[in-house]
């Protein structure tokens, strides 16, 4: 079987759409008869997801207007891919020093205040037309590529930075109103 009818079978497989998918075959290794293959989508929206039915894996950061109830995946939750995520943790990092990307992070309402107005910063910061190269001071990017996928489509990727980071102050704010704490769930 041909490399490309491997990436196909493990498509299907996987029931990932052809047709919304694109392959870059960037590194193919064979190991006893396995294709390993890197795949990128080609639709990735910079954007927040609301709707729980349509999240395709569990690569997810999970966002819960409450104190964290030992499982995860709740209606009332919203949902970062880790991309999208990264691009923001800075100011998680920043005001709240105990964030773990990896675990639960409860969160005041406080606290969610200074993180709003960190938000508030670099959405300001990303308004002002900076610099392309001089981003990786202000966001995260979690990936080895990340910044050089950000970059090949850097005027939609920033507008989509910016609307994302609006809504969520948005969601934030209007969660305050009836909670004492936010969790961020992490990987």
């Amino acid at each position: 079987m041909a490399v490309f009818e491997k990436v196909v079978a493990l498509q299907l497989t996987m029931q990932v759409s052809l047709r919304r998918t694109l392959v870059f075959l960037l590194d193919c290794m064979l190991f006893d008869s396995i294709v390993y293959v890197i795949i990128y989508r080609s639709d990735k929206m910079i954007e927040i997801t609301y709707d729980l039915s349509t999240l395709e894996d569990n690569c997810y950061l999970e966002v819960l207007p409450d104190k964290y109830k030992v499982k995860c995946w709740y209606t009332s939750s919203i949902f970062f891919t880790e991309e999208n995520f990264g691009y923001i943790m800075p100011a998680f990092e920043k005001c709240y020093k105990k964030f773990d990307y990896y675990d639960a992070n409860e969160i005041d309402i406080e606290t969610w205040k200074l993180i709003i107005w960190e938000l508030e910063k670099m959405k300001q910061y990303l308004s002002d037309n900076p610099n392309p190269h001089s981003l990786k001071d202000v966001l995260g990017f979690l990936f080895l590529n990340s910044e050089e996928e950000f970059l090949k489509n850097y005027d939609t990727n920033l507008k989509q930075l910016i609307s994302m980071i609006t809504e969520f102050q948005s969601w934030i704010n209007e969660k305050s109103v009836s909670t004492k704490f936010i969790t961020v769930l992490g990987m």
